[in-house]
């Protein structure tokens, strides 16, 4: 991609060099890395630019060096013919040609998205055939798009260039208590809930079935987004499940879980990561107590142990599996700010916007926007423009009544590349998102919409004709349920709206 992209900026330079007999034996290209993030360099004798990253790459077969050349060139779009036999024209488009074109982009996989500015690819892109193009099988690929003269000489290594994403301060705000839960791990052991630091106790449900010093090793096709939780934490939090982060084994990470009243006996099918021997059954119905409001924990809740009735809690050891006889805590932390609301436009490039009262920041931006809804099977006890569930890897959106199948998730960009979840891209809904910058920081895992702020039963509206109003209920496998949601905007549960 980075060669790709640098490949593009040189064919830019080049038109102009090309076009002076002075300049002629000066040789310039572009590089374009061809993954996303990539760097797209501009590369001279003299002179190494970083134009912009790559947002999209293309999936490119094993091959051989291959050329081609430049056909055509505008402001926002370089075409190039190659000899690959599957991709005899690729384009390289700038983000703004995108936003405006997103349903053709979406649908052609012989485009390259990158983040060169408009402006610049008003002066870089004009029409100049004639110039050479390579796609190098590095393990990556390259696209390089070059002038060649006298001194011609192969790019430079890309510079790195990554920038600090702006949810770091988020995940490194203080948070307070807001309540904790503590699970006795015994046949009718007590669940309860304090809301004074343990002052006070109130029950709100017990165990049926405990766990015994086990675990479960999640596999290449299971769960891998608790991979991105902490150890020692909640890594899912869910009106069907709270799942927890015992370790982070040698591949993927090590969970246990924790399931309502509806999974003991005549257990659903939801399509949800499960697995009994490692599971605490409880006698709370899904949607209630810990698994709703008004005691679900968050993502990146810290989990303690008491291994004997005498012993104080500690921080959970790394490795550790919950014995029967012990008790285990989960101090469910309090969100930044009380009042919050987070909006995601629903178009390609569109800003995803975080705002608490004082603080506005753009946190990420949409790669794909959704059109429809799907039957994610936790929502059938989830009601209409309700959250579902929320992990390091999704946020799930119920829209359906409770009793039937309906939602949308929002999944961040380098999850949905997983090679388990191959099939994100293949159905309109998913809401994919990522950082502004393709070489920030990946938003897997991070606050505010995969760590420390959503809980199961915080709200969702959608944005109409201009107009906010509710999730118009939608059930099944309905494609184009959300073709004319403009916007998505989630808040708390409790608080209410919350309005910039």
């Amino acid at each position: 991609m980075k060669s790709v992209i640098s490949g593009f900026c040189a064919a830019f330079c080049i038109v102009l060099m090309c076009h002076s007999p002075s300049l002629a034996r000066q040789s310039w290209g572009v590089s374009i890395e061809n993954s996303f993030g990539g760097n797209v360099v501009y590369w001279d004798k003299k002179n190494t630019t970083i134009l912009g990253t790559v947002l999209r790459p293309i999936s490119l077969p094993p091959l051989s060096p291959t050329s081609g050349r430049v056909v055509s060139a505008n402001a926002n779009v370089v075409s190039v013919s190659s000899t690959l036999p599957t991709y005899p024209t690729l384009s390289i488009v700038s983000v703004p040609y995108a936003v405006k074109n997103q349903r053709e982009m979406l649908q052609t996989l012989t485009t390259i998205v990158t983040t060169i500015p408009e402006k610049r690819a008003e002066t870089l892109f004009r029409s100049f055939p004639g110039l050479l193009l390579e796609v190098l099988p590095s393990p990556s690929y390259t696209i390089r798009i070059y002038c060649p003269g006298d001194d011609f000489l192969p790019p430079p290594p890309p510079v790195e260039m990554r920038h600090a994403s702006p949810v770091n301060m988020m995940a490194t705000a203080s948070r307070e208590e807001q309540y904790r839960i503590v699970i006795d791990n015994t046949v009718s052991g007590s669940i309860k809930v304090s809301t004074d630091q343990g002052q006070t106790w109130a029950p709100v449900g017990s165990v049926i079935h405990p766990i015994n010093g086990v675990t479960h090793e999640i596999g290449d096709m299971e769960f891998t987004a608790s991979d991105w939780a902490l150890v020692g934490s909640v890594t899912a939090t869910a009106v069907n499940a709270i799942h927890l982060k015992a370790a982070q084994l040698s591949v993927h990470a090590a969970v246990f879980s924790i399931l309502p009243l509806e999974f003991l006996s005549d257990a659903p099918v939801t399509g949800s990561f499960r697995d009994d021997v490692t599971t605490i059954f409880t006698d709370i119905p899904a949607a209630h107590g810990i698994f709703g409001p008004p005691f679900a924990p968050r993502v990146g809740d810290p989990i303690l142990v008491q291994q004997t009735p005498t012993s104080s809690f500690e921080p959970w050891p790394p490795g550790h599996a919950l014995k029967t006889g012990e008790r285990m805590m989960i101090i469910a932390q309090a969100p930044i700010t009380p009042t919050w609301q987070i909006e995601i436009e629903n178009r390609f490039g569109g800003n995803v916007t975080y705002f608490d009262g004082k603080t506005t920041m753009t946190i990420g931006m949409v790669y794909r926007p959704v059109a429809g809804v799907g039957r994610f099977g936790g929502t059938v006890f989830q009601d209409v423009g309700k959250i579902r569930a929320n992990h390091p890897g999704v946020l799930c959106v119920s829209t359906s009544p409770v009793g039937t199948e309906g939602g949308f998730q929002i999944v961040p960009a380098f999850h949905c590349n997983s090679s388990n979840l191959t099939y994100v891209k293949n159905y309109p809904v998913y809401l994919v998102i990522g950082p502004v910058n393709a070489r920030s920081e990946a938003l897997e895992g991070t606050p505010p919409i995969f760590n420390g702020l959503i809980r199961p039963g915080d709200s969702v509206e959608v944005r109409i004709g201009g107009i906010w109003q509710s999730i118009p209920p939608a059930g099944g496998r309905d494609f184009t349920a959300l073709q004319n949601v403009e916007a998505v905007r989630i808040y708390p549960a409790p608080q209410g709206q919350f309005y910039k």
